[in-house]
């Protein structure tokens, strides 16, 4: 991006608040323009769909100052429905711009849920789409999360966010990138759920992901039309 003025000098248009161009760029959108997305989506905090309990707290340039990758949480619990908010509109915004379907590569997603906050859904395991989420697994048949091999610090936040890829399906329209390409997306989606979230003063850390065998059963995860592709901590800062 460095090397690419006209794509940086609009990125830092939209962050100082001076977008003269986001209604003509969006109008005039093409696969590939991301320039107009970029500046539309985080110029400004981040704000939920109506009946969402979740309201940012910062803007984008606000959370740049501040974010932190953070591995110490207070004991209050993340209200699950904003992070579930977050996931499914990065799933979204995936598929928009990859231009998937349900027989071409969407992405998956798991929130795990490890705190309880009033009125937001329980402890458990949900797999999040665009448009649902649903509860695949209770609190106790999660049972103790140090058994998923990863350190124990991922776990003491209020949950993890985990990405997860059909390499059968990629491999089959990517060939040899198709692996690289979902790594890509991933990355893009949980980094869209790292801001959002953030400005909400909600943080975390990212790491690859659990020991395959341990998801086996909780994921129904094969590692290959299920692989998971990269994970984060999510909750509160001390």
């Amino acid at each position: 991006m460095r090397t690419d003025i006209p794509v940086m000098n609009a990125i830092l248009c939209g962050i100082s608040g001076l977008r003269p161009r986001v209604a003509e760029l969006r109008l005039n959108h093409v696969p590939g323009e991301l320039e107009g997305d970029l500046i539309g989506e985080f110029s400004g905090p981040v704000t939920p769909d109506e009946g969402s309990p979740c309201l940012p707290c910062k803007s984008f340039p606000e959370f740049l100052q501040t974010r932190r990758s953070v591995s110490h949480f207070r004991d209050e619990a993340v209200d699950a429905r904003c992070v579930i908010h977050a996931v499914a509109q990065a799933l979204e915004d995936d598929e928009r711009l990859w231009g998937c379907s349900e027989t071409a590569g969407l992405l998956e997603a798991f929130v795990f849920v490890l705190r309880d906050s009033v009125g937001g859904p329980g402890p458990g395991i949900y797999q999040v789409r665009r448009d649902s989420a649903v509860r695949m697994t209770t609190a106790a048949e999660l049972g103790d999360p140090i058994r998923f091999g990863v350190q124990e610090e991922f776990f003491a936040g209020s949950g993890v966010v985990i990405f997860c890829a059909n390499l059968d399906v990629e491999d089959g329209a990517g060939g040899a990138n198709g692996y690289l390409v979902n790594t890509l997306r991933a990355s893009m989606a949980l980094y869209e759920v790292h801001v959002e979230l953030g400005c909400m003063d909600v943080v975390g850390s990212v790491f690859g992901g659990f020991i395959p065998a341990s998801l086996r059963s909780l994921l129904l995860a094969d590692m290959v039309t299920r692989q998971q592709i990269i994970s984060c901590s999510y909750g509160f800062p001390a």
